[in-house]
């Protein structure tokens, strides 16, 4: 039997699949830009198996995706519904042939993804009709319970996954949880478990919606999370589905909390906040539906968890020696020293009076520090320049009465005003004057020839 799709999306559906599925009803992926062309889809590996097919590791446009390509999603398809031989009809490339209300499925399981938008909700990106298949993001570490199981056994991994980091993976699956139990009408889970809790390359958990049960349910779910996140185990070993289910509603049983004492034997080590991170287990898993937390208080005590970690990391460094948790306590350490005291300031430079001993060695006899004081700085500027000023005007002085002393009495009379050079000519004629009056006076004769060569001399 040849494969078929709805006649609006592809030429030449048949009849049948038209009586099946209203054309309109998958109309809306071509007008939205969910259509994904199958030969648009490059698939690498199969990464898992579901009961409605089989998950793919693929890429698209050149981004990595998962592809989960499905076999018949309707509710209650019987036998006569898969052909003679029972399972499904595939062909070359792994589709199936028509299966009554696999498209409807598919379109309800489409209209309800592409309304999740949220950071811890793994992203829808569209839906392929021929083969049938949904593509959303991959998460490249994996499911929470293969992370854990790989932790077991690489020091490396587990070295990783200190107790702030899966504090922090509980918080993103709360968060998820949270935004579909917000969601007009809630979105209920009722398949919550590690496997349905997806890792991506930044350690950010991301929850792969279920089906619909009860929100109380999806808390009890989160409890065991929060177990396996403690242990790295997976609950109810070695029980199968049906002997858990009774082992839970009919016996009421639990899995076993370690103590502080068991804990610190387990792979994941115990740490600080042990005792209210099992108390919130156990409210979670609580028998009375209404005694069970909502994620809002779920989130609100981890966080108050986490925080209460941090710093009793910075008290008590010991307490987490992984290489991990080493790098986080260096940047914890540095982040409450600045808040305590304040960023760090260069050392005080020192006191001018240190440049001199005698004034430092007096200074540190009355007990005064050697800060640095502006007054005192300004006092020793003034009197710094003071002092040049003094020697610049002292050696200016110099100078000048040292040129004066070397210049000629020419070039000195030369230099002078003309009532100067007045005034030192009357003088210069008194004097001579008075010498031709000594000379008179000490040689008694010859007045008259003195006389007249004074007189010549005057003129």
């Amino acid at each position: 039997m040849p494969r078929q799709s709805p006649s609006c999306l592809s030429a030449g559906a048949s009849a049948e699949l038209q009586r099946r599925v209203t054309p309109p009803a998958l109309c809306w992926l071509e007008s939205g830009g969910f259509r994904i062309e199958w030969g648009d889809l490059e698939r690498v590996r199969v990464v898992g198996e579901t009961s409605h097919g089989q998950v793919w590791q693929g890429r698209w446009q050149e981004t990595d995706v998962a592809i989960k390509q499905l076999e018949c999603l309707a509710e209650g398809a019987g036998l006569e519904e898969r052909g003679e031989g029972g399972p499904l009809q595939r062909d070359a490339s792994g589709g199936v042939h028509g299966c009554s209300g696999l498209y409807a499925a598919l379109e309800r399981e489409a209209k309800l993804l592409r309304g999740l938008l949220h950071p811890n909700i793994v992203l829808f990106l569209g839906v392929s009709l021929d083969p049938p298949a949904i593509v959303t993001e991959h998460c490249a570490r994996g499911t929470l319970l293969a992370l854990l199981n790989a932790a077991r056994s690489s020091r490396q991994l587990a070295a990783a996954l200190s107790w702030q980091r899966r504090l922090q993976m509980a918080m993103d699956a709360a968060k998820g949880m949270l935004h579909l139990h917000s969601h007009k009408p809630p979105i209920l889970h009722r398949n919550l478990k590690s496997t349905k809790l997806l890792v991506d390359k930044d350690w950010r958990v991301k929850v792969l919606r279920g089906q619909a049960s009860s929100t109380a349910a999806d808390v009890y779910a989160f409890g065991l999370i929060l177990w396996e996140l403690l242990t790295w185990q997976p609950p109810f070993p070695g029980l199968s589905a049906f002997q858990i289910i009774h082992a839970v509603t009919e016996r009421g049983e639990r899995p076993a909390v370690p103590d502080a004492a068991a804990a610190a034997q387990l792979p994941g080590g115990s740490f600080a906040c042990l005792h209210e991170y099992t108390a919130l287990m156990q409210r979670c898993w609580a028998e009375e539906a209404d005694q069970r937390p909502t994620f809002e208080q779920i989130i609100a005590d981890l966080r108050r968890a986490e925080s209460k970690l941090a710093m009793t990391l910075v008290c008590h460094p010991d307490v987490d020696k992984s290489p991990s948790a080493a790098a986080r306590f260096a940047d914890i350490k540095t982040a409450a020293d600045v808040l305590l005291k304040g960023p760090q300031r260069p050392p005080p430079r020192p006191h001018p009076s240190a440049w001199y001993p005698a004034a430092a060695a007096a200074a540190a006899r009355h007990g005064r520090g050697m800060a640095p004081s502006p007054t005192a700085g300004l006092w020793l500027g003034l009197t710094a320049a003071g002092v040049v000023a003094f020697a610049y005007g002292a050696w200016l002085t110099r100078s000048v009465v040292r040129q004066r002393e070397r210049e000629p009495d020419g070039e000195r009379k030369r230099s002078l005003s003309p009532q100067r050079r007045q005034l030192l000519h009357a003088l210069l004629a008194d004097k001579q004057a008075q010498a031709a009056r000594q000379a008179r006076e000490q040689h008694g004769g010859g007045g008259a020839g003195a006389a007249a060569a004074a007189g010549s001399d005057g003129g």
